[in-house]
């Protein structure tokens, strides 16, 4: 079980740091690059291919690891624990509803509301990402107690 859990808490590490990272190179420097020209067609397949396997894996992960942690009574209970792992839930789901709404079917990516969309992900993430840190260190404080 331990040995799963590991492997589970991995994949979702990477597929965040993937996503996370590939939307910010994305949003961040490629576009930009390519200036008024959309991306071709290919690049865009690619990326939707990234964003929603990472968000699936993401969210089946992200399920493990809440059902996994709520096993460890002291640190479920904490009302501290609770509220930053609301808060990176509700802002999963608003990351998965901007992805979802930015890549569907075949998008122009380089429009300035997808721009912005991309920008929103990107920030998004990064914040999701801190605080997954922040409930790591809660988490250890807990059990320390």
């Amino acid at each position: 079980m331990f040995e799963l859990s590991i492997i589970v808490k991995w994949i979702h590490l990477c597929c965040a740091s993937v996503l996370v990272g590939g939307i910010i190179v994305l949003a961040w420097v490629l576009l930009p690059a390519m200036q008024e020209s959309a991306l071709p067609a290919k690049v865009v397949r690619i990326v939707k291919i990234m964003v929603h396997s990472s968000l699936g894996l993401l969210l089946l992960t992200g399920l493990y690891n809440v059902w996994t942690i709520s096993t460890q009574t002291a640190v479920w209970h904490s009302p501290d624990y609770q509220g930053m792992l609301g808060a990176k839930i509700l802002l999963y789901i608003i990351a998965f509803a901007i992805a979802i709404v930015s890549f569907r079917g075949a998008p122009d990516l380089a429009s300035p509301r997808s721009k912005a969309n991309l920008s929103w992900l990107a920030v998004l993430g990064v914040i999701i990402l801190l605080l997954s840190g922040i409930l790591n260190l809660l988490r250890f404080q807990i059990m320390t107690r």
